[in-house]
């Protein structure tokens, strides 16, 4: 597994063994499964919902080369869709660039839910 983190900074392997699982989708179906995704569009980048240094930092570091993170996805509370618990930002940059594919990390003890969510995604 370690291989595949070296892509994303702020991850070490300690972290994927206390129980966490990286995931890899088409953005297109991760932004369906996201409960209320209006919120993330790209017409809302520059927008109060966000901090304007917090999408300049994520311009600035794909720009650069430099990995990111991927957002972390949990579970909404009735529903079998995924909330944004981290990651908001790189989420709406990644709307506005046209990405094809995301990243994104969920929890392995309550992952259940995720092929329902998102039927694309791929432990990577």
């Amino acid at each position: 597994m370690g291989g595949n983190l070296q892509r994303f900074t702020h991850i070490d392997d300690s972290i994927v063994e206390k129980g966490i699982d990286i995931y890899c989708a088409h953005f297109e179906q991760v932004w369906s499964g996201i409960y209320e995704p209006g919120v993330y569009d790209k017409d809302t980048l520059w927008e109060d919902v966000h901090d304007p240094r917090k999408i300049a930092k994520v311009i600035d570091a794909w720009k650069h080369g430099t990995a990111l993170s991927p957002m972390f996805l949990v579970k909404h509370s009735s529903l079998a869709m995924a909330l944004v618990a981290d990651g908001k930002h790189r989420l709406t940059v990644a709307r506005y660039m046209g990405s094809e594919s995301i990243p994104f990390m969920v929890s392995s003890d309550s992952s259940n839910w995720l092929q329902t969510a998102i039927p694309s995604a791929k432990r990577i």
